[in-house]
């Protein structure tokens, strides 16, 4: 009897905090619920997410607010930068929202203790975080090649240091040749990227093997060293680095490391 009461208690308990579920507007964000248990959860998203749910509530720049408001989710969890005038109307029609930017691995790390506790997973967002510095402890260090990260082309689109993907170059002890960007991610013009001489060209783009054979037969980059020394790497399944979650630091462990060490 006392097991069966525990049961409905926890039945109760679940029913008040998901009952309308969770709406997630980023794709990252999408991967830390995911990451964190949550997949059930999870009742709608954006166009761009690949989570496998049949409600969307718009995409990334242009979020369907009163779709939103129709659903009464319990929670809606929303980005920076394009999405905060989204968060502000949330908050007008007193629809419980939170953002979630991250920019760095430490907010990567406070970003899953933060739903954690939101979200009653404390316990998994503590392994989550060890999990996290584990990899921090075990990735090596590399002798300062210079690095170039391509995340769009025409024109030529990367990430500068302040930013998520910046200081995981940084931590793999690369010299990302954007560091000096005024934003966090804009455009290097070519004349930066011959003059600056990258080591190693990452390229983080759909048809990034067609971009790739552009940048080739460039005769603009051919006395670049990542061209000269054929270090021109496509990079598949990169939308698990450029949107930060855990599976952004197993790739880098697991994935980036072994294109450097080529």
């Amino acid at each position: 009897m006392k097991k069966f009461i525990l049961f409905l208690l926890m039945l109760f308990v679940f029913e008040v905090v998901f009952s309308n579920g969770i709406i997630s507007l980023a794709p990252n964000i999408t991967k830390i619920l995911v990451d964190l248990e949550l997949s059930d959860s999870i009742t709608a998203t954006i166009a761009e997410d690949i989570f496998p749910t049949t409600l969307k509530v718009g995409n990334f720049s242009k979020v369907n607010i009163e779709k939103i408001i129709k659903l009464k989710p319990d929670y809606v969890f929303y980005t920076a930068i394009s999405q905060e005038k989204d968060g502000e109307n949330l908050k007008k029609f007193k629809v419980p929202s939170k953002k979630i930017y991250i920019s760095s691995i430490q907010e990567l790390k406070e970003s899953y203790i933060l739903l954690g506790k939101m979200l009653d997973r404390e316990k998994r967002a503590s392994e989550i975080v060890k999990n996290i510095d584990k990899i921090l402890k075990d990735i090596p260090k590399f002798n300062g090649k210079k690095v170039l990260g391509l995340i769009w082309t025409n024109p030529y689109y990367t990430f500068g240091e302040r930013t998520f993907q910046g200081e995981c170059l940084k931590i793999l002890g690369l010299k990302n040749i954007a560091s000096n960007l005024k934003d966090r991610y804009g455009i290097i013009k070519k004349e930066d990227i011959i003059r600056r001489n990258p080591d190693i060209i990452f390229i983080f783009i759909e048809n990034g093997d067609l971009i790739k054979k552009d940048i080739i037969i460039d005769r603009a980059f051919n006395n670049i060293s990542a061209i000269r020394s054929g270090r021109v790497y496509v990079i598949k399944n990169y939308d698990n680095f450029l949107q930060p979650s855990l599976r952004s630091m197993i790739f880098l462990r697991d994935v980036l490391i072994k294109y450097i060490k080529k």
